[in-house]
Order: structure tokens, then sequence, then C-alpha cells
């Protein structure tokens, strides 16, 4: 993972929590959920998902909470203490491991996820490497990417460019290139949140028109089955 120093991760960390809880970031949030929720229905109930930089545990307690047991892995502390309190009494387990170097043996897991994650990774090809050697036979590659294309990838590469962390060290990818990545086209896709960051309520209209006007998804989910 991209390396920030724990008092710059503390303000993300604080600062990515208190967006989910606003209007939009509600609407988001479950738009999200909802498109990652259609790529998890072939994953038995109880499966164990590994979720590779889980940051503050948004996503691992949602999976917890839909009967999934969770191995959180996440680098930093200050990420890690939110999940860990956010997790508390559900099936989640917290790992300190970068994603170019997960703690697990060949074949060990049958779900591996990367939820935005890429994006703060410096070597994404290694860290996608990581994912399919951890992974069994028959098991799930699923990573949530924000599109490239999108007014969101857009706004972010601007907060980037002033130097606003975790944006600074950003990159962003079209679903085209992660599958060039992977080096298989996926075999599932589901999108999500087609309305720009500057959309005002009611968000359901703003994003249906955002669809009709063409605009790339926010974030694009794939998936893939290792052989």
């Amino acid at each position: 993972m991209v390396e920030f120093n724990p008092f710059e991760l503390e303000q993300v960390a604080a600062a990515y929590d208190r967006w989910y809880e606003t209007p939009l970031g509600a609407f988001v949030e479950a738009r999200e959920l909802a498109a990652l929720e259609q790529l998890l229905l072939p994953l038995p109930p109880q499966s164990v998902v590994v979720e590779v930089g889980a940051g503050t545990g948004r996503v691992s307690a949602w999976l917890a909470r839909k009967g999934y047991s969770v191995i959180a892995v996440e680098p930093s502390a200050a990420m890690r203490r939110y999940g860990v309190e956010r997790t508390s009494g559900l099936s989640v387990e917290w790992l300190a491991a970068h994603a170019s170097l997960l703690p697990f043996p060949d074949g060990a897991h049958e779900c591996v996820l990367l939820f935005a994650t890429l994006e703060f990774v410096a070597e994404p090809q290694r860290a996608l490497r990581e994912a399919l050697r951890v992974l069994r036979s028959g098991g799930f590659l699923i990573v949530a990417l924000l599109h490239a294309h999108s007014p969101w990838a857009a706004l972010y590469c601007w907060l980037g460019r002033r130097g606003e962390v975790p944006w600074s060290t950003a990159r962003f990818y079209t679903p085209e290139e992660l599958e060039e990545m992977v080096g298989l086209p996926a075999q599932a896709r589901a999108s999500a949140v087609f309305c720009a960051p500057t959309a005002a309520e009611p968000f359901e209209e703003a994003d249906a028109a955002g669809r009709r006007a063409g605009n790339p998804p926010a974030m694009v989910i794939l998936r893939w089955s290792k052989p």
C-alpha cells in the first residue's frame, strides 16, 4: 500500500467515516453495496471473505451482517482502530498486512475482495497476483474500482493535485485496464452511482439522470472465478 504518516491517516479515517454519514455518502454507500451484493450471489452463505484494504471496516461489517465470515486485511493502524470498533461482536478477524504480501498459503480462501483498494496500492499487478495466489480453484476474486472516466475520479484527481491525502497518491483505472492487469476478462460486473459528486437531492433522480446522460459510473465491480 502507499505509505502515509500516522497523523494523516488518522485524519483520513475520521473524514472517511464522517462523509458516509452525510445524505450523499449514505446514498452512495447503499448503491455500492447493492452492486456488490449482486456479485456475491454465487458465494455460499457463511463463506470466508478476505477483504484486502478493509479501511475502517464499513464493508467488512456489512459482509458479516450478511452472514459471511470476514478476514479484514488493513496495514494502517488508524484505519484498523475504527474497523475493530465497528465490527465488535461480528465475525470479523483483523490482520495488519499489505495487499502485495498476504499472510496466507496458496489456495487458502474462497473469496478475495478489494473494494476501492487498488487505487491506493503502489504495485496493483502484484496485489492482484497475491489475491489470485491465495484463492482456491473455483474461488472468486472481486474488485470494486473507482472508474477513471467518472466525474468522481475527476474530482479526486483535482484534490490530489492540491496535495490532499489520500488522493495525492491515488491512481484510477478503467474496467478494461483492470481486466488487462488480471489477464482475463471479468465473468460478471455491476455498476453503481451515475450522479456527479455535486448532485443535489433527490439523489435517486439525479442518479437516473446521470445514467441517461451517459455518465460513467463512479464504481464498477468485477468478478473472476479462479480456474
